[in-house]
């Protein structure tokens, strides 16, 4: 998606909704890194993990706590974002690489 906001005129990205597109898409990367942060905290307390699982999963899970963070910071500033001009510049720095 930022690939082709970054390609793509102001004029086609208001014709393609690629803001209301894009806040559903964070919405959704959202839901699924609490769900994996769920998971992630539910490994952790297996008994029977080692040591170095659970120190694992921790440190999994503090990374996609950032990433979540990330997601939910974006997302707000893009629904601030009035004008098409700033949300098609939003988006275009988006990075969600973890």
């Amino acid at each position: 998606m930022v690939e082709t906001v970054k390609k793509e005129s102001l004029l086609a990205f208001e014709k393609a909704y690629h803001q209301k597109s894009s806040l559903s898409r964070l919405a959704l990367y959202g839901t699924n890194v609490d769900s994996l942060l769920s998971c992630l905290d539910k490994a952790a307390q297996d008994t029977t993990a080692t040591k170095e699982q659970v120190e694992a999963y921790k440190a999994k899970r503090e990374s996609y706590a950032k990433l979540k963070g990330k997601i939910q910071q974006d997302r707000n500033a893009l629904k601030a974002a009035e004008a098409p001009k700033d949300a098609k510049a939003l988006i275009e720095k988006f990075d969600l690489g973890g």
